[in-house]
Parts: C-alpha cells; structure tokens; sequence
C-alpha cells in the first residue's frame, strides 16, 4: 500500500478519513443546534417549464432535502448534476420530453448521502434535474455550460419568497459538466440587478472547458483520482485560475485517492441506480490503484461517504462557520491544496528567482505536445501523454488558454540553496507550498530552513511533513501516474522569519516543481465577487470577405473603470471556420487602471472562390481582477464571390459534443 498513500502522513490521514466516513459522522449543528430530523419532498412544475437561451425548453424539477422544525431562515445548497442520458427505456432513443414508453433518469435524486447529512444540520438542500439541458448541449459551443448556469437560477427564483430559506447565505455544488454549470451560474448572478448571496462553490470531478475563473467566493474543487471519465483531471483548471493575490475567499482542491467520477451519485452506480448505470474506470481492473479488483479502490459505499464528509463540511464550514469543518481544507494533508485569503505571498514561482550552488530554477510551463507554439516559457516536461498533466492539460474549447507557469528546480550537488526573504511582521500559522517531483525522476527530497531575525534556524525534511514528492501511483498506461502539485506545509514554531529557504542537502541530484510559497493563517475570509468588474464582448457585425486582407473587430469592454490592471485572454473558440479564411486569434487585452473598453481585430483572408459564408465565435477566459459576464461573441464572413460553391473537405479541427450513452463523456 506504500505505492497509493505513500509515507506516514498521507497514510495516517487517510485512516483518520475513512474511519469518519464509515461511521456516523458527528458535528455542530447549523449556528451551533442539535441536529435534526429530515424531510424529503420533490417538486416537478413540468418538463418543459422555462425557456432557456437559445429556445431550450427545460423542466424544472428537484428533489428537496429540510430539517424538521428548524427554525428561521436557513442556509439554502443547490446540486447540479451532470452530463447523463435524459431517457431510459422505449426504443432508446435520446429526446426530450421523454417518450411515453420511456422515463426520466433520475439523476437529481442520486445525492442522498451529503443532501441528507446537511439537512440534518439545518441546511435546505435542493438537487434539481437538468435532462433537458443534457439534450441540447449541441445547440451551444460551450456544451451547455451557460444554459446550466441559467437553470441553477430559475430554481433560486422559485425560492425567493420562501420564509424558509436565506437566499444571503447559498452554496452550490455541481458534478462534473455541473461544474461548470454552477461557476457560470455564480457569474451571472454576479450581474444580477439584486444578486443572491453565493458564498460557497464545490465543482465536483468537474470538466473545464471554457476556462472561466472564479474569483471573490469560496472555492472547493473535489476531484477522485480514479475519474476515468473527466480522466484527465481537467477540473483542477478551476483552483488554478481562480488563484489570485488578492482574493478574500479562500481557494481548497480536494485529490481523493481511489474514487472514480460516477459513484458519487447513486443514480450512476450499479447495484443503486433506477436507470441503467456504470463504473466509469473502464482500464485495467487488476491495475493499482483504480482497478476493481485492488484493494485500493474505493467502493461505491466508501466514496459516498467521503463525497458526504467533503461537500458538507465544506458548506457547514463557509456557510455555518463551523470551524472544527475547515480543518478538512487547511493542508494538514498533501492531498488537500489550499490557499487561504490570510496570507502573505512569498513567491509564487511564476517569475525568476536567483539561486546558488549546484541548483537551477527555470520558470516552466506544460509540454510540447499540446501547447501552442511558439511558448513564452520552456516546457516543464518532455512527456508526451497530457492527461498525465492536469494543471496542463488543454480545455477543449479554448485550448490556447495559458496554463500556470511554476518553476521546475534541478540540481546536480547538495549544495543547493533556493533563498527566499520574508519582510512581514504580521504572525502565521503555517509555512506552505505546492511540490511535484519530475514524473521521470524518483522521488526526491529537500531541506526547508526556517530563519529568524536572530540568524537561529530549523530544518526540516519535506519528506517528513509531505509525500508531495513522491510519485503519485498508478500505470502509464491508464493515463497515470498523475503530476499535481500537493502541499507541503510546516507548522511554524519561529514567529519572526527572516528568510526561508529550500536546500538539496538530501540527495545528490534531482529536479522537482514547485509553485505558491507563503505564510498564512487559516480564514473562511469574504465574498466579494460582487465588488469585481465586469468583462464583456459583442457580437460583431457581419462583413463582407473581399479578396484580400481585411479585419473583424470585436468590442470588449469593463462595466466600470477598475483601479486595478485587468487582463483577459480572448480566443477564438473551438474553431468552426476555415482558418485560411478566418485567422485563429490567441490573446491578452489588457486594460490599464481607468480603462473600460478595448478593439480586438480577427483577420480575415480573402479569396475569389466561392465558397459558404464562415461563421466563428470570440471567447474570454480567465479574466485578472475581474469577472467574465458575457464570455461570448459570433462572428460572420458573408461570401461575395460568383459561381458554384465550392464545399472543400474540411482539414482544420472542429469540435463535437460528445452524445455518449451514459453519465461518462471521456473528459468532457
């Protein structure tokens, strides 16, 4: 078992989990009651309920989990499943509304287990039902992220005069394309005239293909190793962009070891599920550590568990303020990133750093193999197999997003030092940082010294606090080992550092990743994504496409001036146009304190031959400073040449929506 969980740390943590998620769990109810009884109902105002955009009529449907007699207002959670067939049954034919001889799949009623335990603790729980955003996701470029964003709405509209529920204090929780789904529905209520108070967002085994980040609000991303659907860990995009030096929520990301992306809902679990159901892992099942057959992997009834230890106590933590909850999200474990808002930044390792000795530092970025070219930064890695990589990995429609530049350290001597000055007075609970080794190096280690203003020191080995160093498990063959930073945290005894330093006195070579030095405390902090900046493009006006050179402007613009830089990366999205004709485009706008609006100019080639009108899409992604509010703009090129219509063999990439026959969509 020293292959899955490593040393001591990780091993002793996971035993201290899993006996919590087998037993009873225990806990201070909401604003410190007892706990509860639990009511369940459902509510079905019909199957074609609401219109979205785009025309998409959808149901609105949930299934509601509330304490009994609990009294005032409550805290209300919303969970969003994700991407399933709509029907089962019939001639299994996917339509919606079902057909008479076909029913629903019941994916809303398959997160019993966290909606139970949180009503028990006085929350109002509801899971509502998206089949009819499931088929329709072709209809829109961006798989139906918005359209899920809009329905998480709808159903807090529905809530809002209830006596029951305190529409200030909400949470949300989406399961895989869900997570995408309530991140967008977090940044439309952003730009809502009278906007409810969403403090607290767990994207679940979440997908990431449009790259929005999510500044201002609690974040926690729960990710199983063994997804082998979104098998490339893609979600983890989502704590990556959302990292700023600024925030006042704090950010956590959650690796569970052994669990798969379907069994978290019972709805997607043999043996459990109405409708017809898979295990997702589809690999080896004798490979360590997701195969069936290990001892290692997580049972649908384990995973359950954990899934309800993880998403309750993360809303009991942010929304009830149970603090005894936060100790799941604070790093004690290298599994668990954090990054709380009460810290104090010493590197970040996106930018050089001075070292001396036999070390190196080269600030780094991705792989060759799916990033764009020419690269601003080297390439961490040689490796050839991105879904190896998650902080790397490309989204599917924005592909040319960048990805987070860290810093890949390589020594040849043990004399090594990486030193890093501390200049704050202020006191703090914990030194930590973001460690991988190199996936083709053993493991490594290092000494973290701890200097005061008195010259004295500390030492410690980071293999004595972390197994961030160590190899993930798992076979090259199944898409893993996984890299992912995991933390290295030390308790600090030394309250007046002077410096801290990275020493490779522990062996005599080695190369390592390492990312997010800093001294912090743990907080719950504050929303404030209401106070952030609006970004917006618009629809450009078609034009004609000449014979020659011409452009397409787009307008993007800030809802007000910032004090603050904002900049945003602007792409053209999964690309649906002849590129000889339409150009890709791939960049950053950048407005400078004050500024509110900008030109971004997509070129266009001309011809003589005729061929069909180009329609393409402009898309924002991980704004600075700010917040995405319309991410999205067409794009037309009319053909003004004579003649037949010429229809080449399209050469250039396109995406599809995948329309697979299950929960599983192979990392989308």
């Amino acid at each position: 078992m020293t292959g899955l969980f490593g040393s001591g740390p990780l091993r002793a943590w996971l035993g201290l989990v899993l006996t919590v998620v087998l037993s009873a769990t225990a806990g201070v109810a909401y604003a410190g009651e007892s706990t509860y009884g639990v009511v369940t109902s459902e509510y079905n105002l019909g199957d074609e309920a609401i219109s979205l955009p785009g025309g998409v009529k959808s149901e609105l449907r949930a299934k509601v989990y509330e304490p009994k007699r609990a009294p005032g207002r409550r805290p209300l959670i919303l969970f969003l499943h994700g991407f399933h067939e709509a029907c089962y049954g019939g001639d299994g034919v996917q339509r919606w509304p079902c057909a008479p001889d076909q029913r629903p799949v019941p994916s809303f009623r398959g997160y019993d287990a966290p909606g139970i335990e949180l009503a028990r603790h006085g929350y109002v729980v509801i899971s509502i039902s998206s089949n009819a955003v499931n088929r329709n996701v072709g209809k829109t470029l961006d798989a139906g992220t918005r359209l899920r964003g809009e329905l998480v709405l709808a159903h807090l509209d529905l809530w809002k005069h209830s006596s029951r529920v305190d529409l200030g204090n909400v949470g949300l929780m989406g399961h895989s394309r869900g997570g995408e789904g309530v991140v967008a529905a977090t940044l439309a209520n952003a730009a809502r005239p009278h906007p409810y108070g969403i403090k607290a967002v767990l994207p679940l085994a979440s997908t990431s293909a449009t790259r929005q980040a999510l500044p201002g609000v609690a974040l926690n991303l729960l990710t199983g190793y063994c997804d082998g659907d979104v098998y490339d860990l893609q979600g983890q995009h989502l704590y990556d962009d959302a990292r700023a030096t600024d925030d006042a929520a704090p950010k956590s990301s959650v690796l569970l070891m052994g669990a798969n992306h379907n069994f978290f809902n019972s709805e997607w679990t043999p043996g459990q599920a109405e409708a017809p159901a898979t295990d997702d892992w589809g690999f080896n099942p004798d490979d360590e550590p997701c195969g069936t057959a290990t001892a290692s992997r997580m049972t649908a009834v384990e995973q359950q568990a954990a899934g309800r230890v993880y998403i309750s106590g993360f809303f009991r933590w942010i929304l009830g303020g149970e603090d005894a909850q936060g100790k799941l999200f604070d790093g004690s474990n290298p599994n668990v990133t954090t990054q709380s808002p009460d810290r104090h930044e010493l590197a970040r390792f996106d930018k050089p750093v001075s070292t001396s000795g036999d070390l190196t530092a080269t600030v780094c970025t991705g792989s060759p193999s799916w990033l764009p070219d020419p690269n601003p930064e080297p390439f961490c890695t040689e490796n050839e197999q991105p879904d190896r990589f998650p902080h790397w990995v490309p989204s599917f429609f924005l592909p040319a997003v960048p990805t987070p530049a860290i810093t890949a350290l390589q020594w040849t001597g043990r004399n090594g030092v990486l030193r890093i000055p501390v200049n704050t007075s202020k006191q703090y609970d914990v030194l930590t940082f973001r460690a991988a080794a190199d996936p083709d190096r053993p493991a490594q280690d290092l000494t973290v010294r701890l200097i005061d203003h008195h010259g004295k020191h500390r030492d410690v080995a980071v293999s004595q606090v972390s197994d961030a160093l160590t190899q993930l498990p798992g076979n090259p063959e199944d898409g893993q080992p996984k890299t992912l930073l995991r933390t290295v945290r030390i308790p600090l005894k030394t309250r007046n550092l002077k410096a801290v330093e990275l020493r490779t006195d522990r062996t005599n070579e080695g190369r390592i990743f390492i990312s997010d030095l800093a001294l912090s405390t743990p907080s719950r902090g504050r929303t404030t994504i209401n106070q952030l900046p609006r970004i917006s493009v618009a629809d450009a006006a078609p034009i004609a496409e000449g014979n020659s050179m011409t452009k397409v402007d787009f307008t993007v613009t800030l809802n007000r001036p910032s004090r603050q830089e904002v900049t945003v990366h602007a792409e053209t999205a999964g690309f649906t146009a002849d590129p000889e004709i339409v150009r890709p485009l791939s960049t950053t706008i950048t407005f400078a304190p004050g500024e509110t609006r900008k030109t971004v100019a997509v070129e266009i080639h001309g011809n003589t031959t005729a061929q069909p009108d180009q329609d393409f899409k402009l898309a924002l992604a991980v704004p600075r400073n700010a917040i995405t509010d319309d991410a999205w703009a067409t794009g037309k090129v009319l053909d003004d040449d004579t003649g037949p219509i010429n229809k080449p063999e399209q050469d250039w990439p396109r995406p599809t929506i995948p329309q697979d026959g299950g929960p599983g969509h192979r990392g989308m």
